[in-house]
């Protein structure tokens, strides 16, 4: 309970700056993906994008402390990427 406390805490009193430069890529990748019909690849890579924003404010936020909570942060993310991967993998790439 303690933990769960200075997690909440943490989030409390901490913001997250993103760079212009960075929103706007992000902007211009998914709407061409969004252009040229990629929608597989333009949500992956807004998740990815997205994901890593928060890796960014989860480690600056709490400046090292909570290891495993970043550790479980990176593994989640490994197993989302990997399971997108396999769905691509195997599914029906025709065209209507």
């Amino acid at each position: 309970m303690d933990v769960a406390m200075e997690l909440l805490k943490g989030f409390e009193h901490s913001s997250i700056l993103l760079p212009t430069w960075d929103v706007m890529i992000l902007l211009v990748v998914i709407t061409l993906c969004l252009l040229f019909r990629w929608n597989r690849a333009g949500l992956i890579i807004a998740y990815v994008d997205a994901y890593r924003w928060g890796w960014v404010f989860f480690n600056e936020s709490f400046k090292g402390l909570f290891q495993t909570y970043l550790i479980g942060y990176y593994i989640f993310g490994v197993v989302v990427v990997l399971l997108y991967l396999l769905s691509w993998y195997f599914s029906d790439h025709t065209q209507d």
